[in-house]
């Protein structure tokens, strides 16, 4: 994305320049080239190719990006980058909901995808976050929708949060002087189950600043 602020920064370098601002450990292990990874080249509020055989949910549905969300997590002092697309899918009924597609780098110019769907959301509570960052790195979800409870183990062995700095673009807004991008800090928890379809991931989000916590769940898959 390459439209400039009205101080000649791109959405990227301002991005850059906050998270430099919020944490000590920033360096030069980060570009500054001034691009926005969009690994799929997809813009917020443009139609996309998802369709029934990605799921039921897309069946005579129209997709839509609703935003497009660049997440930078360090670990001593290397980064590692990946790219979120939040889709609004309305069905034919007039029905929505919402799904996420992440990428994930894996070699250069080289792409894991996971389908994502948010499993469920809600106001922070500090008894779920400890339930988190318990020692067991086991997390179980009651209300599956198989009617029996199933079992995540953290990736990793990790039992604490990864703390990341993320950008978000959306859509223009109506009043155009209101800003287009977000910039804030989150926590996310990461773990997997193994099935007889395959590897599911849940993905388990916490906002720095609200505190609004949210469960993505998915697997793999292919455009």
């Amino acid at each position: 994305m390459n439209s400039p602020d009205p101080r000649g920064q791109t959405l990227w370098e301002m991005f850059l320049a906050w998270i430099r601002g919020h944490d000590h450990h920033a360096d030069a292990t980060i570009s500054s080239d001034g691009s926005f990874q969009n690994p799929l080249e997809w813009e917020p509020g443009v139609p996309v190719p998802l369709d029934v055989s990605h799921g039921p949910e897309f069946t005579d549905a129209l997709v839509r990006v609703e935003s497009l969300r660049h997440t930078v997590r360090r670990v001593t002092g290397d980064s590692f980058d990946f790219t979120d697309y939040t889709l609004r899918v309305i069905s034919k009924h007039q029905s929505e909901s919402r799904v996420r597609v992440r990428c994930l780098p894996n070699g250069p110019d080289q792409w894991d995808k996971l389908l994502l769907r948010l499993h469920d959301e809600f106001a922070y509570a500090k008894e779920f976050t400890e339930l988190l960052n318990d020692n067991t790195g086991v997390f179980t979800i009651e209300d599956d929708p198989g009617g029996q409870p199933v079992q995540f183990t953290r990736l990793h062995e990790l039992h604490g949060p990864w703390q990341v700095s993320a950008c978000e673009h959306t859509e223009s807004p109506a009043d155009p002087r209101e800003p287009q991008s977000a910039f804030k800090k989150y926590d996310y928890w990461d773990y997997l189950r193994t099935t007889e379809a395959g590897e599911e991931f849940l993905f388990v989000e916490i906002d720095g600043q609200t505190g609004w916590t949210q469960l993505w769940r998915g697997s793999a898959f292919r455009l």
